[in-house]
């Protein structure tokens, strides 16, 4: 039987980007066995009115209207307590996926697992081909059947699928728990998390880099500035440009293996703690 996976992904005052995302992710939708469950947080009526344009789409599974921006905790719980799927996962509204790639990451989970090893959260790749350091992500790259994977105890949150099992092993995400560290108990408990290498490339709307960005001066940062920006503190369209770069290079350099996470040594601690900014958890 052909296994099924369920992403969840989050409004919140921005439509633009949302119909964008949206629309991407539900074209191939069908074709995946790929289920989209939408969380919409305020009552912002441009951002709601991209949901309703959709919500008769075959490959929505449920829609929630929360009049308060919660944020993501809650929303990831609600895809984590309800989902039946046999892989879970989020895109986030300013991210663009390739047409196959759930498919290409369920076989992927398939495949380390007759390998003997336990695969957890496998993501796709939203940095820039500049932001690839061979001398040191070619440290951290390991083959499990064939399969290479850019080893990290965190992957983004966006664009990866983690086993439903998984889920039931961990439970939710804690209460002042982020996803970063959600993600780094899995690895505690064995579980294989990172990116597939070669790279499924997801193009970050908000990235000014990228070929199809929604900020692309100060005036479309201003317009548009990403939630994880604000967490960082970034002031213009500089700062954000460079934490972004930072965090690339931050997850090709730090330790894959779980235990220095446990230990929190000052200079990781710095690191992990500038990663879970970008990241809006």
């Amino acid at each position: 039987m052909e296994k099924q996976s369920e992403v969840l992904i989050v409004g919140y005052n921005r439509p633009e980007h949302l119909k964008k995302s949206l629309s991407s992710l539900l074209e191939n939708a069908e074709n995946q066995n790929l289920l989209v469950r939408i969380w919409q947080n305020g009552t912002h009526s441009e951002t709601c009115k991209v949901i309703k344009e959709f919500q008769s789409h075959p490959s929505i599974s449920e829609i929630h209207w929360s009049k308060e921006n919660v944020k993501l905790r809650e929303p990831t719980n609600w895809l984590i307590k309800n989902s039946k799927a046999d892989f879970i996962g989020k895109v986030d509204d300013d991210c663009l996926l390739p047409n196959d790639w759930a498919s290409q990451l369920i076989n992927i989970h398939n495949n380390i697992l007759e390998s003997g090893y336990n695969p957890g959260m496998l993501g796709c790749w939203r940095f820039q081909d500049e932001d690839f350091r061979p001398d040191l992500a070619e440290k951290k790259i390991q083959t499990f059947n064939k399969i290479k994977i850019l080893r990290n105890p965190w992957v983004e949150g966006s664009g990866f699928l983690m086993p439903k099992n998984l889920t039931i092993e961990l439970g939710e995400i804690r209460k002042n728990e982020t996803f970063t560290k959600y993600c780094i108990r899995a690895a505690k408990r064995g579980y294989i998390n990172g990116w597939v290498y070669p790279f499924i490339h997801q193009i970050h709307m908000d990235d000014p880099r990228a070929k199809i960005s929604m900020i692309k001066n100060q005036e479309e940062f201003e317009k548009y500035i990403p939630l994880s920006a604000i967490n960082f503190g970034a002031k213009n369209i500089d700062d954000w440009d460079q934490q972004l770069r930072k965090s690339a290079i931050t997850v090709q350099e730090a330790p894959y293996d779980p235990k220095y996470y446990g230990v929190w040594r000052s200079r990781i601690r710095r690191k992990i703690l500038s990663f879970k900014q970008i990241l809006g958890f």
